[in-house]
């Protein structure tokens, strides 16, 4: 493959993979930051290679180094396209890739005479990047089959870039270099086999995460949908034991028992509302799993709204709570979630106390943690 044909080649693959990839973004996948990014990368190395169909008669070392310029930004930011699937530290590591461009591209301008020099210089650039690709793809979290041949084969055309730059060192090569027609040929072969090829590698890769994203997202649906079911059965409880007095006395309750009943009746109510609205609150759910705020809470009051909760529970066993809990202690942290594990246990605790017994409640402090005690009277768990 000549060198006209594989620049024709590669700014006409790049324009359409930029065109495709903005269509995509617009329509579909607006959020998504590393599809932003390898657009991105394919856009500017559409103006590289045009720009050197443009002076193909007259590339000049300042032409050479404006091109090599918008060829390091392009090719990196496509690189991290494919990377910021597995890394979220967008900006800093964009810093970093363009720092790391500006110093090659100023070695490259100080050499740019020197066509040993200046091959050597652009080849460990591309090299480096993709090496950077391989080592991303092969440390992410259960690679897939895509990932792994990505991975491999952005190792391999790194290793051709590298045998191209040291070529040139060790034999002494200069403008000859270019007419070694394997070391072209093949470079050439690969440039192109990129260019159409790791888009469509990128979309899959795109699509596996998407698949595997769902599958935890409905996982975490269905634990969430188990601990609703857990957190229910005690106020639901409360008013079916209400609604049990009701339908024993029926015709024989006086004033201040019906009064009383309906008082519970009410509180019941109450806390089931609040109970829900904490649950669909909590049920808000991101792309990736359950929201989470934190924000400063006092544990004294979300352990007393919790006790209230099981109340009706724990006089039908003559179960105490002792809350010594002060009311002074507060944590960060989400209290959607903090109530659903305190619920949790509390209602453990009832459940396997034995009658007419205490559950004590306790809590000890220091500025990094708060450890929360509780201890019930129970049949226990079996050491192993």
């Amino acid at each position: 493959m000549d060198v006209a044909t594989m620049i024709n080649l590669l700014a006409i693959g790049n324009g359409i993979s930029a065109l495709i990839f903005l269509a995509f973004i617009r329509t579909y996948r607006k959020s998504e930051i590393s599809l932003k990014y390898f657009t991105a990368g394919k856009i500017i190395q559409t103006f590289t290679w045009l720009l050197f169909i443009l002076f193909k008669d007259n590339l000049t070392p300042h032409i050479m180094t404006l091109g090599n310029l918008f060829q390091y930004f392009g090719i990196m930011t496509e690189v991290l396209g494919f990377t910021f699937l597995f890394s979220k530290q967008h900006k800093k590591v964009f810093l970093i890739g363009s720092l790391i461009c500006l110093i090659w591209i100023i070695m490259f301008s100080v050499f740019s005479a020197n066509i040993t020099i200046r091959v050597l210089i652009s080849s460990s650039m591309f090299s480096g990047l993709y090496i950077y690709l391989f080592a991303h793809t092969s440390m992410a979290k259960n690679p897939t089959l895509i990932m792994k041949f990505v991975g491999f084969f952005a190792l391999v055309f790194a290793l051709i870039h590298l045998i191209r730059g040291l070529y040139g060192i060790f034999t002494s090569t200069g403008i000859e270099i270019y007419d070694n027609l394997f070391i072209q040929g093949l470079l050439g072969f690969m440039w192109v086999t990129v260019t159409f090829t790791f888009p469509i590698f990128l979309l899959l890769i795109v699509i596996e995460i998407d698949n595997q994203r769902l599958s935890e997202l409905n996982a975490t649906k269905t634990k969430f949908f188990r601990i609703i079911g857990h957190d229910l059965k005690a106020p639901f409880y409360q008013l079916y034991n209400i609604s049990q007095i009701i339908e024993l006395k029926k015709g024989n309750l006086g004033s201040n028992e019906l009064e009383e009943l309906s008082e519970t009746i009410r509180s019941s109510s109450l806390r089931t509302s609040k109970l829900l609205d904490d649950i669909l609150s909590w049920s808000l759910v991101e792309s990736e799993s359950i929201s989470m705020k934190p924000e400063n809470i006092h544990v004294n009051t979300l352990i007393t709204e919790n006790i209230e909760t099981l109340k009706a529970k724990a006089d039908n066993k003559g179960i105490v709570f002792d809350n010594n809990v002060s009311p002074l202690a507060k944590v960060y942290c989400d209290p959607n979630m903090f109530n659903s594990i305190i619920r949790n246990i509390l209602s453990n605790a009832l459940k396997f106390s034995n009658a007419n017994s205490v559950v004590e409640i306790a809590c000890t402090a220091d500025r990094k943690y708060c450890t929360i005690d509780i201890k019930d009277a129970g049949v226990g768990i079996e050491q192993k």
